[in-house]
């Protein structure tokens, strides 16, 4: 007997508009499953290795990305299957250096 699971499960991966933040800013990644069969579980990637700092469920936060860097989830639901977002390519600019004036 072949058993046949077919899945309607996806994710989105929000992050920073624009995918740009600047080198030590805290940035947010936020990811929204849906379909398959919840609960679901969140693992990050930075540059395909998994995160684990600054996760808390559907919520990844960091201020270590440097640019080119790629952030990705992977999503599973409770019946073991998986699915990958799309990738977000970071930019990551340097902080402003701010001038001060007195007169």
């Amino acid at each position: 007997m072949q058993v046949i699971v077919s899945t309607n499960l996806a994710v989105s991966l929000s992050g920073p508009a624009s995918n740009a933040s600047y080198s030590g800013a805290s940035t947010v990644f936020t990811a929204t499953g849906s379909g398959g069969n919840p609960i679901y579980s969140y693992n990050f990637y930075i540059n395909n290795t998994v995160v684990t700092n600054g996760v808390s469920g559907n919520t990844f936060t960091t201020s270590t990305l440097s640019n080119n860097d790629v952030v990705k989830v992977k999503i599973t639901d409770s019946y073991g299957c998986s699915v990958f977002s799309s990738d977000l390519t970071m930019t990551i600019h340097s902080q402003p250096n701010p001038v001060l004036y007195h007169e």
